[in-house]
């Protein structure tokens, strides 16, 4: 393998990107299982952030929860990549990234499919997503 190429692997293996997703969900609403995103290549999902567009109050009682699936190649998929309670853990604050924590089954193969999904847990659940923006870093290339 000459010199380029190997240069060239280096690089697809640390390259990042970040892809956005705007998710619009009124109280005591929740987002079927969509897709988010398909992959072109294999890639290794390193981060997953959101990004809430007012300061909300949580509630340990009344509360939404984000869940991000790896489908797998044939869309058929059920293993979590996160699962995170949006409870009384802390307040969010406006515009503030928060980081949806350790991910698992993060590992998506060329033509894989990732999911989002949004369920509640009580009624009248906060917080109310008004665009929020959904953060995905990644690195490609990966063997």
């Amino acid at each position: 393998m000459g010199m380029f190429n190997i240069l060239k692997r280096y690089l697809q293996r640390t390259f990042r990107a970040s892809i956005s997703m705007m998710v619009s969900l009124a109280s005591g609403e929740t987002l079927a299982e969509t897709p988010l995103f398909a992959s072109s290549e294999e890639i290794v999902i390193d981060k997953i952030l959101f990004v809430p567009p007012a300061a909300f109050t949580l509630d340990a009682a009344n509360y939404k929860s984000i869940v991000i699936k790896n489908k797998g190649i044939a869309g058929a998929g059920t293993d979590e990549i996160c699962n995170v309670d949006l409870g009384d853990d802390e307040n969010l604050v406006a515009f503030d990234q928060v980081d949806l924590g350790t991910l698992a089954n993060n590992r998506i193969a060329a033509g894989g499919v990732v999911s989002i999904e949004v369920t509640e847990t009580g009624s009248g659940t906060r917080p109310v997503f008004t665009n929020m923006a959904l953060v995905i870093e990644y690195t490609r290339g990966v063997e």
